[in-house]
């Protein structure tokens, strides 16, 4: 029995550093203060930032489809177009939506520290579920690598996020955070399988190799960006203040 867990472990501590790991978590500590700190001075500091990351995944998105071929589709270059307008359309409401959520109440650090957050949680916590458990994939042919234990470990971690700031941070009586923590960790799951989706069209692994472990900026904000959006229309429509 000493003999399997060993074993086991062993090929965990394998799994986990084959997959970057060590390279995914100094990137995480080099850049997780810095966005934190931005988010924490707003402003005009925060909206450069912003645009300037939107500008970049812009970049990333529109080099894939301008330097790769949908070779599956008869109509290759009438589906480029499209994903021309839909990157440009996409990276425009991701900056608006987060210069918006920062900048639309008192409560906008709160706001936007919660969204990231909660999408950083997710994205840890599918991770790790997935990588431990495995099991079932949620979409094999669009994302061979996750899993339905994985899509759950990001939501509990999600959830976790949304109790602490509730406790910490919610008026009398209000959930806001309680409820929207899942709903905004299923949004952002579905923009990565949505990124997903598009890489797989243009037969691309990573959208840029700007950051070690991570892949490219697209890689790291897919989430952020279905779910910031989503947030923002909710601020919007004044469901939440």
């Amino acid at each position: 029995m000493a003999v399997s867990l060993y074993d086991g472990s062993s090929s965990l501590l394998s799994r986990l550093l084959q997959g970057q790991l060590v390279l995914r978590t100094i990137s995480a500590i080099v850049l997780a203060p810095l966005v934190l700190y931005v988010i924490y001075e707003g402003g005009v500091v925060f909206d450069l930032l912003t645009i300037s990351i939107a500008l970049l995944a812009l970049h990333e998105w529109l080099g894939i489809v301008t330097q790769h071929e949908c070779e599956s589709y008869t109509s290759c270059e009438k589906l480029k177009y499209r994903w021309h307008i839909g990157g440009v359309v996409a990276t425009v409401f991701l900056a608006c939506s987060l210069i918006f959520i920062r900048n639309s109440s008192d409560h906008g650090y709160h706001h936007t520290l919660w969204l990231v957050l909660v999408v950083w949680a997710t994205d840890v916590g599918a991770y790790f579920s997935g990588m431990v458990i495995g099991g079932p994939k949620i979409a094999p042919s669009i994302s061979p690598k996750k899993t339905w234990s994985g899509a759950v470990g990001g939501l509990v971690f999600a959830c976790i996020v949304g109790v602490i700031f509730n406790y910490l941070f919610g008026d009398h009586g209000c959930v806001e955070y309680l409820i929207l923590s899942p709903i905004l960790s299923v949004i952002s799951q579905i923009g990565d399988l949505l990124e997903s989706r598009f890489k797989r069209v243009f037969n691309v692994k990573d959208s840029g190799h700007v950051i070690p472990g991570h892949g490219g900026i697209l890689d790291r904000i897919d989430g952020l960006a279905t779910a910031s959006i989503f947030f923002a229309l909710i601020l919007f429509f004044k469901l939440v203040v």
